[in-house]
């Protein structure tokens, strides 16, 4: 899947779970609990759990811990998806 694409598949998913528009979530946006993409950490529970699905991937606790902004999951599921 082309890195572009990936990044595309990841914001349509944060914007359908936090409806905030695509074109407001940029790479940089924040995803930490509390911000305006996360309430809370459920809010990040549901968007791990959504990417799992859409990509068939497995992202684990210690990787979600890791993640802070939407360009962080980019290059995560990107890392996944090629393995």
């Amino acid at each position: 899947m082309i890195e572009g694409r990936v990044h595309e598949k990841v914001v349509k998913i944060l914007s359908r779970i936090t409806h905030v528009p695509e074109n407001k979530i940029l790479a940089t946006t924040s995803i930490t609990p509390g911000c305006r993409l996360c309430r809370d950490s459920f809010d990040v529970i549901e968007i791990v759990m959504a990417l799992d699905d859409e990509f068939d991937i497995d992202i684990t606790n210690p990787e979600t811990q890791k993640l802070e902004t939407v360009g962080d999951i980019t290059t995560l599921v990107e890392g996944k998806i090629h393995i």
